[in-house]
């Protein structure tokens, strides 16, 4: 089969464009009637095929570019060939009035000039093509009064008509509220003029940081709809012999709908609520659960969980728990959980902890009630969510030994033992009873010094007695004995800091005052209460810092000393 090789070039010339001719370049607009900050298409269009690209620099001024898509097309009509390139530009004015859109160079030609006018920011064009009319609003309860920081339910309703893709809105400028989304939008189908029409309802709750006149924020969509204009390379049919070539992408405008903002009365705090945790909510309920169902023991430990639980408030908001001191009990509070879930369409928070307890008699013991004060928004009056106290019985605990002073004196019994002179039948020559005589004197000399260090402080518990614990507490913590370890802490700490209340192991961190130990209490809390925690104790490491701690508050106590360094 003979080719012909005129044919051929003349297929090249349609396909790559032959033409020393002026391309002619037009502009043109989908809407020409557009509020401030909604985006429409400026849609350039050559009709040769170049690879030129239109200079969009002189937009910069007065409009803001949010996407750009090029396509290319080649006719061939009763063997008359065209061709076109076209450019489609997402575009939005950021200020209102009647203007133009300059001019457009692509290569060495230029478009017409358009006339628009832009409408205020929100405004909503009656005149629009129906296909482009996608609306944006703000709806909540404008005639309630609501107080400070009282959940506002609002809903951000984005209508559809066709399309209309993206992600959820943006509020601007919230720094004065809270936000929380509720979920996933609601999508309700409707028939309006024959059209069917898609409202996406997006419900959130809102959270006001102070009183006064605020504004709801303004809400912003930034979506898209995918059009099918603008055709592929080969977007005809080729020499009239109907083979279609439709192009395979489409090409995304732009939307964005703009909900202005709108004021609000925010309420103050209640002058007599007083200076209590403020919580409005619509209810808000306590409860308190034994863990197990063991029986109580002197000295045995055992915990309960507290529930709180606010309806229209997020977990930000609950306040701290106040376990009320009593003489019968050490209580250790854990840290707690908090989370937020929605119920019925409401945020409902959550706050749990375990509080664990140590009975230090036997008999009746109360455990003291539990109560948290809030702000009923339905009756607008204070109530008081409470957990009563209970009367436990606590058994004598008949396994409980020595204290741990005592068990420190069997220490050091056994140490003063094991230096004791192992062979009693050895005899001592003049110079060894010379030498011997010589180490008691001395020994008389420091237990003297020691004596006099103890008392020469009027009015202060000595630090003497304390010097035995350094090793057991050491000893304890490589036995990994986190009761005995304890015990051991909190009595060296009353010994080593007599001007402090100590009676819980959190009491040592606090005078201690050292974070590194505040962490390694922590996790000695956990081993005693909670044995399933996964943090690890490092017994050396809480051996080093204690030790280093030591010799901190020594060099301390000496700068401190208020007597001269003579008599010390």
């Amino acid at each position: 089969m003979e080719i012909d090789m005129k044919y051929v070039a003349f297929l090249l010339g349609v396909l790559f464009g032959f033409g020393c001719e002026a391309a002619n370049i037009t502009a043109s607009v989908n809407r020409n009637i557009v509020p401030v900050d909604e985006v429409f298409v400026l849609t350039i269009s050559a009709d040769e095929n170049t690879n030129e690209k239109p200079d969009l620099s002189v937009l910069d001024a007065d409009y803001d570019i949010y996407s750009t898509s090029s396509s290319k097309s080649t006719y061939i009509v009763n063997g008359k060939a065209s061709a076109t390139t076209k450019w489609q530009i997402g575009i939005s004015a950021n200020k209102a009035g009647k203007q133009k859109i300059p001019a457009i160079k692509v290569g060495n030609d230029v478009s017409n000039e358009i006339e628009i006018e832009i409408l205020p920011e929100g405004t909503v064009v009656d005149e629009q093509p129906e296909e482009q009319k996608y609306k944006i609003k703000t709806e909540f309860d404008a005639k309630k009064s609501y107080y400070v920081q009282e959940q506002i339910p609002v809903n951000v309703v984005v209508t559809d008509i066709g399309g209309l893709q993206g992600g959820e809105p943006v509020f601007d400028n919230s720094d004065e509220w809270i936000i929380k989304s509720l979920g996933q939008p609601d999508v309700v189908s409707r028939y309006e003029n024959g059209i069917n029409v898609r409202d996406i309802i997006f419900k959130y709750v809102l959270f006001a940081q102070k009183s006064g006149k605020l504004f709801i924020p303004a809400v912003r969509f930034n979506g898209y709809t995918v059009s099918n204009s603008g055709g592929g390379i080969f977007s005809g049919n080729i020499l009239n012999l109907n083979v279609g070539f439709p192009s395979g992408f489409g090409f995304e405008v732009p939307v964005k709908l703009v909900s202005p903002k709108k004021q609000i009365d925010i309420k103050p705090v209640p002058a007599d609520y007083g200076k209590n945790w403020w919580l409005p909510a619509k209810d808000v309920t306590i409860s308190a659960d034994f863990v197990d169902n063991s029986e109580f023991m002197e000295g045995e430990a055992f915990s309960r969980e507290i529930v709180l639980k606010a309806v229209g408030v997020i977990d930000t908001q609950l306040p701290e728990f106040d376990f009320q001191d009593t003489e019968s009990l050490k209580q250790y509070p854990q840290k707690s959980t908090n989370s937020t879930e929605l119920v019925a369409g409401e945020p409902v928070a959550t706050k749990k902890t375990v509080n664990v307890y140590i009975p230090e008699k036997s008999g009746k013991v109360v455990l003291p009630a539990i109560e948290v004060e809030w702000f009923n928004v339905k009756t607008l009056k204070p109530e008081i969510a409470k957990v009563p106290e209970v009367t436990i019985f606590v058994k004598k605990n008949p396994n409980i030994k020595t204290t741990i002073e005592t068990e420190l004196k069997l220490q050091t019994t056994e140490n003063t033992a094991n230096e004791n002179v192992k062979n009693d039948n050895k005899i001592l020559t003049l110079a060894q009873l010379t030498s011997l005589l010589i180490a008691v004197l001395l020994l008389g000399m420091l237990l003297g010094y020691q004596v006099f260090k103890c008392r020469k402080f009027k009015g202060e518990k000595p630090h003497c007695e304390t010097r035995a614990y350094p090793d057991f507490i050491v000893k304890k913590a490589y036995e990994n004995d986190f009761r005995g370890l304890r015990d051991a802490l909190i009595s060296w700490a009353t010994g080593f800091y007599p001007q402090k209340n100590i009676t819980t192991l959190k009491d040592v961190a606090n005078a201690v005052e050292d974070e590194s130990f505040s962490e390694q209490v922590d996790i000695i809390v956990d081993k005693l209460y909670n044995p399933k925690d996964e943090k690890s104790f490092n017994a050396k490491t809480f051996a080093d810092l204690y030790n280093k701690i030591l010799k901190k508050t020594k060099k301390k106590d000496k700068k401190n000393s208020p007597l001269p360094k003579l008599y010390q």
